[in-house]
């Protein structure tokens, strides 16, 4: 599933608890045109119980990934840190950028690796 431009613009998706973000996605363009896409995790969650944001129920997330492509720009799979402790606690986070241009649509895309 990629996302386009249109429907990224604020585009977010967060399962936490207690207030804490344990999986996050979000594409969205600022004020002066740069499109971001970030997605990151926190090892030590399971997915257990997490619906949403294409994960796999009951693993743990070791990597997260970001791409963003608008006309002939392909930003590539941009990849966070890999965790190596699956009882990390830690905040993990892919974020990859670019000028939004209007010529073009911008498709973002992102995903996860597991232990």
């Amino acid at each position: 599933m990629s996302i386009t431009l249109a429907s990224a613009i604020g585009l977010a998706g967060v399962a936490s608890v207690s207030g804490a973000a344990l999986f996050a996605f979000s594409a969205d363009t600022n004020a002066v045109g740069t499109l971001t896409a970030k997605a990151s995790f926190v090892p030590a969650a399971s997915t257990t119980g997490v619906s949403g944001l294409r994960l796999v129920s009951g693993k743990q997330v070791k990597q997260s990934w970001v791409r963003i492509v608008e006309g002939a720009y392909d930003s590539g799979t941009v990849r966070s840190t890999l965790a190596t402790n699956p009882r990390d606690t830690k905040t993990y986070e892919a974020v990859t950028s670019k000028f939004n241009s209007p010529f073009y649509d911008a498709v973002s895309d992102y995903g996860w690796y597991y232990f």
